[in-house]
């Protein structure tokens, strides 16, 4: 997974040197970029499985109304550097271990018959296993409480009968959602979102990744036994 980062960081450095937009929108983003990269060292003395499993993603952030906030396609995460730059860094290290586990447990192909209840349940499985690496959730996080220990795909079988899930709203965007093209022409649209989409091939790759670093995170105070048991049976 390492190789891959290497070549899109440089590609991301490349396409900043070539950057015709004005100074005060790269100054936001490069300020931006700072603190995300800067949440990650952070993570190798707090959140080491964390920290392994982000180091596989570039951190690209752009001004673009199509991320709106943040995004992965498996290989780079894109956050809107607007979006970003009022958030404490709390939220923020929510938000990228968030779209860092949506890599790791490869979601990122939800079915298209029902992608924005899959979203839902995804991102309630993922919420419910950051709680118990002790992150603190933002009100807006998705979490049902009562189904806190269900898997992802328990949890959109419940939804289907769910009685207001108009109400229910992500934070994240998924791939599919931001490659849909704006009504407006004074949109925002920033030419570092590159994204890629996503493959079977990738989920996979993902998976295999993630099931090798919790059984090297295995038996330590880092990995919790639940999410230890939820990465063990990882398919």
């Amino acid at each position: 997974m390492r190789k891959g980062v290497v070549t899109q960081l440089a590609s991301y450095i490349a396409r900043k040197k070539g950057n015709t937009e004005n100074a005060a929108a790269r100054a936001l983003k490069d300020e931006q970029l700072a603190l995300w990269m800067s949440d990650r060292d952070h993570w190798r003395d707090s959140c080491p499985l964390n920290a392994d499993l982000a180091d596989s993603l570039t951190l690209i952030p752009v001004i673009d109304d199509r991320v709106a906030t943040a995004t992965t396609d498996g290989r780079s995460i894109y956050f809107d550097a607007r979006f970003s730059a009022p958030l404490d860094a709390e939220h923020r290290r929510y938000l990228q271990a968030h779209l860092t586990w949506h890599c790791a447990l490869g979601y990122l192909l939800p079915a298209s018959s029902s992608s924005d209840m899959w979203h839902l349940a995804w991102d309630h499985e993922i919420n419910s296993l950051l709680l118990q690496q002790g992150y603190m959730l933002p009100t807006s996080a998705v979490l049902f409480f009562s189904k806190v220990p269900y898997p992802a795909h328990e949890v959109h079988d419940w939804l289907l009968t769910h009685p207001a899930l108009e109400q229910e709203v992500t934070t994240d965007r998924l791939y599919e959602e931001c490659v849909i093209p704006l009504p407006s022409s004074q949109a925002s649209l920033d030419t570092d979102f590159t994204p890629t989409p996503p493959d079977s091939r990738l989920v996979e790759t993902w998976r295999s990744h993630t099931r090798m670093l919790a059984n090297d995170y295995r038996w330590t105070h880092h990995l919790p036994a639940p999410i230890a048991t939820r990465l063990k049976h990882l398919s």
